[in-house]
């Protein structure tokens, strides 16, 4: 005996070969969609943290405000 193949949607309990060739075909979609927005959603944390170490690289290489404080001699000026 062959056992049918059964999803469940919204709490109700459907036999796959009893939905229509379109309704099958929504189906496929609507989990497609499902795992593509998974994938974004990882993609989205990704890019977030690559950000917050360039953000952090960034904070390194600017000067300090001590750096900022010391005052440039151009070439040939004289200090009074």
């Amino acid at each position: 005996m062959n056992e049918q193949q059964q999803i469940q949607i919204n709490g109700q309990t459907y036999n796959v070969d009893d939905l229509s060739q379109p309704c099958k075909e929504l189906l496929v979609r609507a989990q497609n969609g499902q795992n593509a927005m998974a994938v974004m959603g990882t993609i989205i944390d990704l890019a977030r943290i690559g950000q917050e170490v360039i953000n952090i690289d960034l904070q390194k290489l600017l000067p300090t405000q001590e750096e900022e404080a010391e005052p440039e001699i151009a070439e040939g000026e004289l200090i009074n």
